[in-house]
């Protein structure tokens, strides 16, 4: 993990404005959660006599690990450790999170202060000086971004270059990335120093995880559907439990069409949502639990099938027959005609393009057919 200096700039108190004075400028030592992902070790072999160590936030089953290695709360003592790096919580020996901010380019950002506020005022000066030892990337907190844009004068809006208005031409210049980052810094005496084994990302222990789980195949899908539909709650739940010990790699498609057709069900049942093994099972698929109820497209689900390496003439048949009903609203996307049929040009794209077409699977039309 390489830690470097940025800028974090935020403002005092939550206030209706954020003139320069009531801006705070911090140094902070840290990374962000992309640099982090980016940065973690890779390829995690497993050994009986391992000693796991596990960052608070991880979604990993620990009564699961401890059925086969040792877990230890000490990070000197552990062999191997886990990071989430999407869902790192604060801890009072590791890390302090910051999140919701907003990158920019410092040097950018540093000429449209110049510009709105005057190159000899003292905030100018100050951001100028600091930036100077740090990375020439800043954070900024997102709320602080508008307050900001309210407490400039409005004679510095309208640039004189272009004459377009300087807010808009701020944002667009120096954004560095249109989501918000969440920022990692080391508390005072963190115990990160101590840890001297490798730091993987918790995928890599939950797929070890989940190998020899169940396999959810077309008739085992067919018998989970008539369960999800059943008036009785507990079926949903006893589903969703199926579905969190269900081995992600040789049940993947139909994993996401039970969580696109029962969205509504899953998340109505938000303590077994948040449940660590639930929450393994989203981590494997690369979603997001709070985004769930919105859904999935069928473009969505071939991101997901070509990140996974899952995108194979079977699974594609099996999405568009799902999707066929939707065929209407999908007339034309990047990869589907209307019907949804897969355009020609991504046959090659397929994992499996070249394999004979006899493995392809069944597929059971009528519920009363399982």
């Amino acid at each position: 993990m390489e830690f470097k200096k940025h800028i974090i700039i935020s403002h005092e108190v939550i206030r209706k404005w954020a003139s320069p004075e009531k801006l705070q400028l911090k140094v902070k030592t840290g990374i962000s959660a992309d640099d982090l992902a980016e940065s973690l070790d890779k390829g995690w072999v497993p050994d009986k006599s391992d000693r796991l160590y596990f960052f608070s936030g991880c979604t990993v089953p620990r009564f699961k690990v401890r059925e086969k290695w040792n877990v230890t709360i000490k990070p000197d003592n552990g062999t191997a450790a886990f990071i989430s790096p999407k869902t790192m919580q604060s801890s009072d020996t590791m890390f302090d999170v910051w999140p919701s901010l907003e990158l920019v380019d410092g040097e950018e950002f540093g000429k449209w202060l110049t510009h709105v506020y005057g190159p000899k005022h003292y905030f100018v000066i100050k951001y100028k000086s600091i930036l100077l030892n740090c990375e020439d990337q800043v954070f900024i907190h997102e709320h602080t971004m508008g307050r900001m844009r309210h407490s400039a004068p409005e004679d510095a809006l309208q640039h004189p270059e272009d004459g377009t208005y300087d807010w808009e031409r701020m944002h667009n210049v120096s954004m560095l990335n249109s989501d918000c980052v969440t920022f990692y810094t080391a508390v005072p005496n963190s115990q990160i120093d101590k840890l001297t084994c490798n730091i993987y990302n918790q995928d890599e222990i939950l797929k070890v995880l989940n190998e020899d789980n169940l396999i959810i195949d077309e008739k085992k899908y067919q018998e989970l559907r008539l369960m999800a539909k059943s008036t009785d709650s507990e079926n949903i739940i006893l589903v969703m439990e199926l579905m969190a010990n269900a081995d992600v790699k040789k049940s993947f498609v139909y994993l996401l069409l039970l969580l696109q057709e029962f969205k509504l069900e899953i998340t109505s049942h938000r303590k077994e949502v948040n449940h660590v093994n639930f929450k393994g099972l989203l981590t494997l698929l690369g979603l997001d639990s709070k985004k769930l109820n919105n859904g999935y497209t069928v473009e969505m689900f071939v991101e997901g099938m070509k990140k996974n390496k899952q995108f194979t003439r079977s699974n594609v048949q099996r999405v568009t027959q799902f999707f066929a009903d939707e065929s209407d609203h999908i007339i034309n996307t990047e990869h589907f005609v209307k019907g949804p049929v897969l355009r020609q040009e991504f046959e090659e794209d397929l994992d499996d393009f070249g394999v004979s077409e006899e493995s392809e699977i069944q597929i059971e039309d009528e519920d009363n057919n399982v």
